[in-house]
């Protein structure tokens, strides 16, 4: 994952824009955007497909991709965190 040049947040290779100081992001390619969808791995195609629905507040979607992933990787605490934030999130908007 990158980084904001300005304030150092952590950016997700979707982000433009700075989701904590607004600034644009210098557009890198990631190593995976120059592969085919074929050429990747299927966990990498969940995860990412998780950070859109998450990103569009899908969050049961999210959860869910990223819950498959988690079956191959039981031990990855950071996605662990990201399912349990869009569990949470997916509670706070039910009430």
């Amino acid at each position: 994952m990158s980084t904001c040049a300005s304030c150092e947040a952590e950016l997700t290779a979707e982000d433009r824009y700075c989701p904590q100081c607004g600034k644009r992001v210098v557009a890198q390619a990631p190593d995976s955007a120059n592969m085919t969808q074929g050429a990747m791995n299927l966990s990498d195609v969940r995860f990412k497909l998780g950070m859109v629905y998450f990103k569009k507040g899908e969050y049961a979607r999210a959860a869910e991709a990223w819950e498959k992933v988690l079956e191959k990787n039981p031990d990855n605490v950071d996605l662990k965190r990201l399912v349990q934030d869009a569990r949470s999130r997916l509670e706070s908007s039910e009430v």
